[in-house]
C-alpha cells in the first residue's frame, strides 16, 4: 500500500469515515506498524486542535459586512 493511500485512510479513520471491512484493516495497520501508530497519533492531535481552534472575524470585517448588506 502507498503510503499516501495509507495517510488517507488512516484520515478517514480517524473522523469515522470507513466502512467496517476497511475500519477493521486500519486499526490493523495502526497496532502492527509503530510508524503507522505514530503517524495516526499525530493525525488525532492535530483534529483535536483544530476542533478547539475558535476563529473569530475582527471587528472591522463584521462592520464592512453590515455596512455592506445595508446597501
Amino acid at each position: 500500500m502507498k503510503q499516501s493511500f495509507t495517510r488517507t485512510q488512516l484520515l478517514l479513520y480517524a473522523y469515522n469515515e470507513l466502512d467496517l471491512r476497511r475500519s477493521d484493516a486500519a486499526q490493523r495497520m495502526i497496532d502492527g506498524d509503530p510508524l503507522v501508530a505514530s503517524d495516526y497519533r499525530e493525525m488525532t492531535k492535530s483534529i483535536e486542535a483544530l476542533d478547539e481552534f475558535k476563529a473569530e472575524p475582527s471587528e472591522e470585517s463584521i462592520l464592512k459586512i453590515l455596512a455592506f448588506a445595508a446597501k
